[in-house]
């Protein structure tokens, strides 16, 4: 992810051609999501310093204490939101692991599992995650047979810890 100097780059070289207004465009998403851990960043910050929420307000040019809260959620939920679309990537890739996995008992966990995953899948980020971790939970034993799948599971539980799902 780009730091704070490659934003002020990027802004300070205007593109010039088709090719560069294109790669310059590519950029906005990653700019964007640094921008937004900064400001997020420096906020905490400023809250963890003792400033009030009006100071926060006043300096980011916003009207009122209660905007400034609200944008520090909106951040937090921003983040939140893509950790959430990690977990659906690693879930669909969980899941295209167990279909290559022979489950010889059709009751059996990765069946249950692959089960589970799918209505994961389906479900809105807070039910994603609770029905992530019963999926996570019933393919413990069976994840240590298989290199790939018990990678990709570590991957899904990694997402699932307050740091991968909760984090500010």
């Amino acid at each position: 992810m780009p730091g704070m100097s490659a934003l002020i780059d990027a802004l300070r070289n205007t593109p010039t051609t088709r090719t560069s207004a294109i790669d310059a465009l590519a950029e906005v998403p990653l700019l964007r999501t640094a921008l937004d851990d900064f400001e997020r960043s420096a906020i905490d910050t400023a809250r963890a310093g003792g400033a009030s929420w009006a100071e926060i307000a006043a300096a980011l040019g916003l009207a009122t204490r209660q905007a400034a809260e609200q944008r520090r959620a909106r951040l937090g939920g921003t983040r939140r939101q893509r950790n959430v679309d990690k977990l659906t990537k690693a879930l669909t890739t969980l899941a295209t692991l167990l279909d290559a996995t022979p489950d010889t008992d059709r009751t059996g966990p990765v069946t249950l599992a692959r089960q589970t995953i799918d209505l994961a899948l389906d479900a809105p980020p807070g039910q994603r995650i609770d029905l992530a971790r019963l999926a996570a939970h019933d393919l413990g034993d069976h994840a240590r047979t298989h290199p790939k799948v018990a990678a990709a599971l570590r991957r899904v539980t990694a997402l699932l810890s307050p740091e991968g799902i909760d984090s500010p």
